[in-house]
């Protein structure tokens, strides 16, 4: 069955940005946007600063490892609004690029530790975090790269690495394992592949590989007017492909497409991405979805504990499970109980 209708008319395309943040943003959209959200939120541990009457007392910066204009400034610059409503001081938002965000981050790692100078972006640390501590006054991160301490955290794991326990808490938080069980996480991977002379076909239009089975591929031709095709795979057919490797994935969508194209369009792709979901270590699946009488879940995933420990991501979300828009709202809602409970602690330390 063709769904793919074609052109006479040919129209230009402006070339895809492609610098380093744009292409992280193409190829882990949710994780890549949750991340920054609430990463730079969770402000980790200034250092054993003393968040007593006196802080903040003078303007706080915020580096920005990559150029204005970006999603990683953009969220910056929102948090940074909720800052200065919060703190009642100025804060500044600093972009210093290059060398992949590592020059930014570089840049806080040399600034004194008193809470001024802070940074948001993504795998700024470079490791895995493998438990955090909540036992004493302060938390305690343990990655494979050392320790860290913190006042607060905001936890953005997908539901299957909590559900498994790659990430341990201490005292565990049994309540949480269990709510994450109760949101596994589908599979749903994305080849994306580079279309020449595609003006032939029309913008958002449509292909399906077979209409005889689930074990295909579907394929959306120009998506956003970009000469390109975004080819999508699901549930287990995706399984038996991500383990085949990824070649696999190529493999099968040029023959599907020659099947229907004729031989001669192979010629005309070229695999531009593919992220594998599924056997991504810090992901182990795609989007969440609630087993039988497992909704309420999500609302005992997302609930803080003591006020210090905050989760956010897709699984988390009440209303726009299994969205990117629902992960960046969660991780926008979690970065303000951070700021909530921040703010109160100060009020109390004058009373």
């Amino acid at each position: 069955m063709k769904a793919v209708v074609r052109k006479t008319a040919r129209v230009q395309h402006r070339p895809a940005s492609r610098s380093n943040e744009r292409r992280l943003v193409t190829q882990h959209p949710r994780r890549r946007v949750l991340s920054l959200a609430a990463g730079a939120a969770a402000m980790p541990a200034a250092a054993r600063m003393a968040w007593a009457q006196s802080y903040p007392s003078r303007p706080i910066t915020i580096v920005v490892p990559f150029a204005a204009g970006g999603p990683t400034d953009l969220i910056a610059r929102t948090l940074a609004d909720n800052m200065r409503t919060a703190f009642g001081q100025p804060v500044i938002i600093e972009n210093v690029s290059g060398a992949g965000g590592t020059i930014g981050v570089g840049r806080v790692a040399r600034a004194t530790p008193d809470g001024y100078t802070l940074s948001i972006g993504q795998n700024a640390l470079g490791c895995a975090a493998r438990r955090i501590d909540h036992g004493a006054r302060r938390l305690r991160v343990e990655t494979s790269n050392g320790a860290i301490t913190a006042d607060a955290v905001i936890v953005t794991l997908p539901s299957n690495v909590i559900a498994e326990e790659t990430l341990v808490f201490t005292p565990a938080l049994s309540e949480k394992v269990e709510a994450a069980a109760g949101l596994p996480l589908g599979l749903a991977d994305k080849l994306f592949l580079a279309l020449s002379d595609a003006d032939e076909f029309e913008k958002d239009s449509r292909l399906f590989g077979r209409t005889d089975r689930s074990a295909t591929g579907v394929y959306h031709f120009r998506p956003f007017g970009r000469p390109q095709i975004e080819a999508y795979f699901g549930g287990a057919f995706a399984a038996e492909l991500e383990k085949a490797g990824r070649a696999a994935f190529l493999e099968c969508a040029t023959a599907e497409l020659v099947g229907l194209l004729g031989s001669d369009f192979a010629r005309r792709l070229n695999a531009v991405g593919l992220h594998r979901w599924g056997v991504d270590p810090f992901s182990r699946g795609s989007y969440s979805y609630a087993r039988p009488g497992k909704a309420e879940c999500r609302r005992a995933l997302a609930a803080p504990v003591e006020d210090r420990l905050f989760f956010a991501g897709e699984a988390c979300s009440l209303g726009h499970f299994s969205t990117a828009h629902g992960a960046y709202l969660t991780g926008v809602a979690a970065a303000d109980q951070v700021v909530a409970a921040r703010t109160q602690k100060r009020a109390g330390s004058y009373s």
